[in-house]
Order: structure tokens, then C-alpha cells, then sequence
């Protein structure tokens, strides 16, 4: 499932791409689409289903959203990634593709676009890719997929909202974990949320980071819990919204586990089981290896891991590429770093050396990953 990360398409000029194609093509304008290939490159095979994918809108011209979908089929209601002036915002995304191995990359506001590939899910895989849908919303008068978990209005701080998935968009009652795009919105005060199989306690993990007011969306891949529903923790009082874009059958080769922190390099915090915590800010242009087999429930047979990578304290702009340790950074990034933002992004990554996962900084920041599955 896993691949070497590469880069499928670049708009800006001077910018390269695996292959040359959707390089330097200009800023895609408002309410624009674009086509992108996807199969038979960057590793992806020519009969692939889905590919995982991280969509970074770079310089957008001002507030906004990005929604990446099968070509083909009509825009669904549903966002990818939300954006504003200036910016450079990444989020992973799991899409169906649609004709002739394409995805289609909607943007709302005039920006740049950079799109990485780092798996691919071939036909008559466990997983199951759908078009994006939507099934959570708070914000009153927004509505979902059937009309359920819609306008409750929003979360309250420390509060636990539950998530029925099962029966629902098409997922089966047998589903062993799902594939979540979530969004929060108008928070009331910096904080994080996670996403957890209900039944469980809340992990020491978190999926995203977001300041007072801000927009903020990450994917998250989860394992299902009690009653086929999972559960969505929130630090600060906001709104929250979730689509759906894919599940995984029962008796998947995926295996979705409790999420748990695997590395913490700021000072005074700590891990699962105390491996790689407060070990100081790593320098720009280190690379930094993260032990994954044998820590967090994955097995030292498991090839790739879903990680959700974080970065904060960033000393200046930049990004961070997750990669298999034992090769050199690939030209991909896995999140973008800014100062004084806390930023969030999943990846999906292939183990390397010795069980091992490197991450590259581009610039001085603190590292956080959490681990929330694996295949074999």
C-alpha cells in the first residue's frame, strides 16, 4: 500500500514534479478544477482504485477550501482542506479515482496547488474507497449525507461526541475502520481534538491542532468502536464536521489500533512507553528516526504505519517529509511549518531500516507522531 513519496502535480513556476507532468501550469483561479493523473505514476499502478495522497494549497488569494474527488462524478458536498490568504496548508487525502485513474482538485479561491502521492490501493483491495460524504456537522442549518448528526450545534469544551458510521453512507456493520476527513470550525480557544474507536479511553494522541477561530481540517483513519461509532474529543469549545470517504472490509489486511504518541521531543512530555520523548527541538535540516515496530501495538512484521505527524515551535517556514529510513528525503512534504503554528498532517508511510520511520525538517521545530495502524 505504501510508496516512495513522490510529487504529481506543482503549479508554481520553477517547480518539478516525478515525471515532469502538472508542473509549472500557473495558479489555478477561483471556483477552477483541476484534472490530475494519478495512475501508472510516481509507483501508483495503472489499475489502482485509491491513492493516498497529501494536497498542499500554497499562497491562496484569500479565504477558502479545497475539495479533491473522483473526475466524473458531480463536486460533492465536502471539503479536503480549508485555507486562507497567504497560507500554505497541507491534508492527507484518500481518494477514489475516478476516470481514467484521475482525481480532480476543486479550489474555491485562487491558489497554487501541490499534490504528493504516498500509496496506492488496488482493485479489489480490503479497502473500500467512496466519493466523499458528508455525515457530521454541528453548525446549525448545514446539513449531511441522510440528515443525522447535523446542527447540534457546537462541541463544548472537554466533551465527547459520539459518531455513528455504521449503516450509514454505505458502511456496513461489519466495517473494521473507516477513513474520516475532520474539520473544526470557529473554535473558542486554541486546542486539539481526537478521534478514537468509542468504548476506549481517550489516547495520549491527537489528529489536530487548532488556534481561536481558525478553520482547520486533517484525515484521520480510524478502527470502529463500540456499536460501530467512533468518538471525537475536543479541548476547546467548537464546531465540528466530518465526511467520509472510505472504509475498510471486516478481516481488512489493515489493522487499526488504539492511537499512541511514538515520538515527543518537547521537553516535560512524554510517550507510550517513554521511547523518543524530550529529546529537544530537532534542528533544520535534520533527520530524525522514529522506532515504530514494537512500540504502540505494531507488530515487527508491520510494513507501513498511519501516522499522524505534528510540528510546533517552528522557528521559521518550512515543511517536514515523513519517509522510510535508509533512502534520502524524497522531493514530497508531509506538512508545512510555520512560526508559532501548531501543524497537524496523517501520512502514510512504508517502514524502513530497522523497523524505522525518518522525518525531515526543513527548519528547527518540535516533532510529534502518533501511530493509529498498520499493514503488514
Amino acid at each position: 500500500m505504501s510508496l516512495e513519496p513522490a510529487r504529481l502535480a506543482d503549479s508554481r513556476a520553477g517547480h518539478q514534479t516525478v515525471d515532469g507532468l502538472f508542473a509549472g501550469v500557473g495558479i489555478l483561479a477561483g471556483d477552477s478544477t483541476m484534472q490530475i493523473t494519478v495512475a501508472g505514476r510516481g509507483g501508483v499502478d495503472a489499475h489502482a482504485a485509491a491513492a493516498a495522497l497529501s494536497v498542499t494549497a500554497v499562497d491562496p488569494a484569500g479565504p477558502g477550501f479545497v475539495t479533491v474527488h473522483p473526475c466524473g462524478i458531480v463536486r460533492p458536498m465536502a471539503s479536503s482542506l480549508n485555507v486562507t490568504a497567504g497560507a500554505v496548508v497541507a491534508n492527507a487525502v484518500i481518494a477514489r479515482l475516478g476516470a481514467a485513474g484521475t482525481v480532480c482538485v476543486y479550489t474555491s479561491v485562487a491558489t497554487h496547488i501541490v499534490v504528493d502521492v504516498n500509496g496506492a490501493f488496488p482493485a479489489g483491495s480490503d479497502f473500500v474507497p467512496g466519493d466523499p460524504m458528508r455525515i457530521l456537522d454541528t453548525r446549525v442549518g448545514e446539513p449531511t449525507i441522510d440528515g443525522r448528526a447535523a446542527g447540534a450545534g457546537a462541541a463544548e469544551a472537554g466533551s465527547v461526541t459520539t459518531l455513528q458510521i455504521t449503516g450509514r453512507a454505505g458502511v456496513p456493520a461489519d466495517a473494521s475502520a473507516v477513513v474520516l476527513n475532520i474539520t473544526v470550525t470557529e473554535p473558542t480557544a486554541p486546542g486539539y481534538a481526537t478521534v478514537y474507536p468509542c468504548g476506549s479511553v481517550p489516547p495520549l494522541a491527537s489528529n489536530l491542532n487548532y488556534d481561536t477561530g481558525a478553520t482547520v481540517a486533517n484525515m484521520a483513519i480510524t478502527r470502529l468502536g463500540f456499536g460501530g461509532a467512533v468518538c471525537i474529543i475536543t479541548q476547546s469549545r467548537t464546531h465540528l464536521i466530518a465526511d467520509l470517504s472510505g472504509y475498510f472490509a471486516a478481516d481488512s489486511e489493515y489493522m487499526a489500533v488504539l492511537p499512541a504518541r511514538l515520538l515527543e521531543t518537547r521537553m516535560g512530555e512524554t510517550t507510550v512507553d517513554g521511547q523518543s520523548s524530550g529529546i529537544g527541538a530537532r534542528s533544520a535540516g535534520s533527520v530524525t528516526a522514529v522506532q515504530v515496530v514494537g512500540r504502540g501495538g505494531v507488530p515487527v512484521d508491520a510494513a507501513t504505519a498511519v501516522l499522524n505527524v505534528t510540528a510546533t515551535g517552528a522557528t521559521a517556514d518550512g515543511y517536514v517529509t515523513a519517509y522510510p529510513c535508509g533512502g534520502e528525503p524524497p522531493l514530497a512534504s508531509t506538512l508545512n511549518l510555520s512560526p508559532g503554528k501548531t501543524v497537524a498532517n496523517a501520512s502514510i508511510v512504508g517502514v524502513g531500516t530497522s523497523g524505522s520511520v525518518c522525518l525531515y525538517s526543513s527548519q528547527t521545530a518540535d516533532l510529534v507522531v502518533d501511530v493509529s495502524g498498520f499493514l503488514r
